[in-house]
C-alpha cells in the first residue's frame, strides 16, 4: 500500500512527474528479470537486497501523503502495511516462535502442507520446492542451520586446542561458511563456490542453485583433505549406523573416532584407517561396519495401560495385518530385583529432507537383558500413551554388557528408528519397555546428562530418554522451592530443602542434582513440610520436601564445588532451586533440620562457588 501510494504521489507531484519510480524501476526491472531468467539465488531475495532502500524511499513518499491525508483509511492502510504485513509474513513458518531443530520446522512445514487455506498450502508447497532445489531459503531455515552447525565449529577448534587434532588439519565441506571460521582450519568446497577445478566438473543431474558441481574423490585426495564432512555424532548415532547396511556401504567409508564417553568425530575417509591415525595421534580412527547380529519386524501393536495413580502397568498387545483380529493379549510391566533390566542410551534428531519421502525423526539406542526372564521379543516406544511408530528393532553386540553379563548378553544392544512429534519428546521424552521371553515387560531407564549451553548462553539440562529441559530460575506465584542446606557429613554432601509447581498444584517428578555440570543423583520428595505448604497457599501438597545424599565431600576440594539442584516439571521444565536464607556451604558436621515458612531468596548458583574457568 505505501509504494502504491508512493508512486501515485510522485506523479500527481508537479515537478517529479513520476521520475522518481521510473528510474527506480528503470534499474529494478531488468536487474529483476535477469535473476529470475537464471533461476534465482540461495539465500531468500539476496539479490533483491538493491531494491530495499530504493523501494523505502518511494514508500516515505505514500507515508508522508496518507500521513497527512489525516483519515481514518489512511491511517489504517499506515498502520497495516507498517505493522501487520511484517509479522503475518514471519508467521507463516512460525518464525515468532522460532523451532528448536531442522527436524521440527521440516515436520512444521509438513503439517502446513496437509491442512490449512488452498493458497498456504500452495506457497509452502513453493517453498519446499524451491529448498530442495537449494533457491530461496529462507533466513529462518538459515538460522536453524547456523545453530546447528557452531558447535561442530568449536567441538573441532576445542580438539585443535587440545592438541588431538593438529592445526594444519585439511577438511572438506559443502557448507564452507561457519565451521571454517569457527574452527579455523583449512578447508576444501566440494561444491566449486571456490574451487576452479570442481568449477570445471559436469553438473549433477540433479540441478541445485549453485551446489550441483561436485568434487571427486581423486581431487580430495590430490588436494591432501584428511577428512571429509566432519560431524560430532551421539554414541547413539553410531549404534544406529552400524546396523545400518545403508549407512556403512558407502564411498568413500566412514571412520569414527571417540571425543568423549558421549560423541564421536565420524567423518568419510578418503584415505584409509592407517593414514588417518598416523595423522592423528590424538585420536583413535575406526571404520563403520555393519554389526547388527539381529533384527525384529514389528509384528504387532502395542497401547500403555496405567492405574489410577498414573503408573504404566500393562501393555495391550494384538497382531498387526491379520485377517481374524484376536482379542489384544495383556503383558504387565514388572519391576526386576535389579536396578534396571536395561537403558535408554541415547535419543538422536534425523535431519530431515525438505522435499522427497520422509524419514524416521529420532533413533533409539540403548540395551535390554535380564538373564533371569530370557531374551528379548520386543522394544516398545511410547510418546505420552501412543506407540510411536517404528518398522523394526536392529539388535546389536554392546561388549560393556556382555563383560558384565556374560555371553548371554551378546544380543543385549537395540536401535530402533521411531516417528514422533518432536515438541512431545523434548518435553516428555520416550518411554520405551523390553518384552522378555517369560511374557513380561520391563520400563528401561534414562539417565540424565551433563548439563549443556547453546550458543547464545542459554542452558538445557538434556536426559537420554530425548528431552531437553530449559533451565529457568523460579517465577512468583508460578513455581516455589529452595536449597535449603548442604553439609558434608562422613565423606559426603547432604542436600536438603522443598520445591512445589504453585500454579498446577503439583509436586514435581524428580529432584536432580548436579555438580560442577556434571549429574550426581535425582532423588523423589521424600519429605513433609506441612508449613511451607501453607505458606505457598498449597495445603493440600504436604510431601514437598526433600533430603538426599551425593558423594563426595564439598570441604575436602580445593574450591567450592558448584552445585546446582533441579526440580524437574511435568511441563518440560527444569526449575533451579536458589539457595534459602538457612543455606550453608562445605560446613562439617551433623546436617541440620531446617525448615522456612515463607518462599525462598533468589540466589542463583553462579553467586555460590562457581569459577571462571569451568563451564558446564
Amino acid at each position: 500500500p505505501l509504494l502504491l501510494a508512493g508512486c501515485w504521489q510522485s506523479i500527481r507531484h508537479e515537478r517529479d512527474r513520476g521520475l522518481i519510480p521510473l528510474v527506480f524501476a528503470a534499474a529494478a526491472i531488468p536487474h529483476a528479470l535477469y535473476y529470475v531468467s537464471i533461476g534465482g539465488d540461495y539465500f531468500e531475495f539476496r539479490p533483491f537486497d538493491l531494491y530495499f532502500p530504493l523501494a523505502f524511499l518511494v514508500m516515505t513518499i505514500g507515508a508522508a501523503r496518507l500521513g497527512r491525508a489525516a483519515t481514518l483509511l489512511g491511517g489504517s492502510l499506515v498502520l497495516y502495511a507498517l505493522l501487520w504485513l511484517p509479522t503475518i509474513g514471519h508467521r507463516a513458518i512460525g518464525a515468532l516462535d522460532p523451532p528448536p531443530t531442522m527436524g521440527e520446522a521440516v515436520e512444521r512445514l509438513r503439517a502446513g502442507l496437509a491442512s490449512g487455506p488452498p493458497l498456504r498450502r500452495h506457497y509452502l508447497r513453493l517453498m519446499a520446492d524451491t529448498n530442495t532445489s537449494s533457491v530461496g531459503v529462507r533466513a529462518e531455515f538459515l538460522d536453524l542451520f547456523l545453530r546447528e552447525t557452531l558447535p561442530r565449529g568449536h567441538t573441532l577448534r576445542g580438539l585443535v586446542a587440545a592438541g588431538r587434532l593438529p592445526a594444519d588439519t585439511h577438511i572438506a565441506l559443502g557448507g564452507v561458511g561457519v565451521i571454517p571460521y569457527t574452527s579455523d582450519l583449512r578447508t576444501f568446497d566440494i561444491y566449486a563456490l571456490t574451487n576452479r577445478e570442481v568449477a570445471a566438473n559436469p553438473p549433477l543431474e540433479d540441478r541445485r542453485m549453485a551446489h550441483d558441481r561436485l568434487a571427486l574423490l581423486e581431487q580430495l585426495r590430490a588436494a591432501g583433505v584428511d577428512l571429509l564432512h566432519p560431524r560430532v555424532r551421539s554414541q547413539g548415532w553410531l549404534d544406529y549406523a552400524r546396523s545400518s547396511p545403508q549407512l556403512v556401504a558407502q564411498t568413500p567409508p566412514q571412520g569414527y573416532a571417540l571425543i568423549d564417553e558421549e560423541r564421536a568425530l565420524v567423518a568419510f575417509m578418503p584415505h584409509d584407517e592407517d593414514t588417518l591415525n598416523r595423522r592423528f595421534p590424538g585420536l583413535r580412527f575406526a571404520r563403520l561396519e555393519f554389526r547388527s547380529v539381529a533384527t525384529i519386524d514389528r509384528e504387532f501393536g502395542y497401547a500403555l495401560s496405567r492405574s489410577p495413580d498414573g503408573r504404566a502397568e500393562a501393555l495391550s498387545r494384538w497382531r498387526l495385518e491379520t485377517a481374524l483380529p484376536k482379542p489384544p493379549t495383556r503383558i504387565p510391566i514388572v519391576r526386576t530385583r535389579r536396578r534396571s533390566s536395561g537403558s535408554l542410551d541415547s535419543v538422536a534428531t534425523v535431519p530431515q529432507p525438505l522435499g522427497g519421502i520422509p524419514g524416521p525423526d529420532f533413533v533409539l539406542a540403548g540395551w535390554a537383558f535380564d538373564e533371569d526372564r530370557g531374551s528379548t521379543q520386543d522394544i516398545v516406544a511410547f510418546t505420552g500413551d501412543g506407540m510411536a511408530p517404528s518398522k523394526r528393532v536392529h539388535l546389536t553386540s554392546r561388549p560393556d554388557v556382555t563383560a558384565v553379563a556374560g555371553p548371554a548378553a551378546e544380543r543385549s544392544g537395540f536401535v530402533m528408528d521411531a516417528r514422533a512429534d518432536s515438541g512431545d519428546v523434548a518435553r516428555s521424552g520416550f518411554v520405551v519397555l523390553a518384552l522378555f521371553e517369560d511374557g513380561t515387560a520391563s520400563r528401561l531407564a534414562f539417565r540424565y546428562l551433563p548439563i549443556e549451553s547453546d550458543w547464545t548462553g542459554r542452558e538445557t539440562l538434556p536426559v537420554s530418554d530425548g528431552r531437553r529441559l530449559a533451565i529457568v530460575p523460579p517465577l512468583p506465584g508460578v513455581f516455589d522451592g529452595s536449597l535449603e542446606h548442604t553439609a558434608s557429613v562422613d565423606g559426603q554432601t547432604v542436600l536438603k530443602g522443598w520445591a512445589v509447581d504453585i500454579e498446577r498444584a503439583e509436586r514435581p517428578r524428580q529432584i536432580v542434582a548436579y555438580r560442577d555440570g556434571e549429574y550426581l543423583a535425582s532423588y523423589g520428595l521424600n519429605r513433609e513440610r506441612p508449613k511451607i505448604a501453607e505458606a505457598v497457599g498449597k495445603p493440600g501438597l504436604r510431601r514437598i520436601g526433600f533430603r538426599g545424599v551425593v558423594p563426595g565431600s564439598p570441604a575436602a576440594t580445593p574450591r567450592r564445588p558448584n552445585y546446582g539442584v533441579f526440580a524437574v516439571l511435568a511441563r518440560g521444565l527444569a526449575v533451579e532451586l536458589p539457595l534459602g536464607p538457612a543455606s550453608v556451604l562445605a560446613v562439617e558436621g551433623p546436617a541440620q533440620q531446617v525448615e522456612t515458612s515463607a518462599p525462598a531468596h533468589a540466589l542463583r548458583r553462579s553467586e555460590v562457588g562457581r569459577t571462571d574457568s569451568h563451564r558446564p
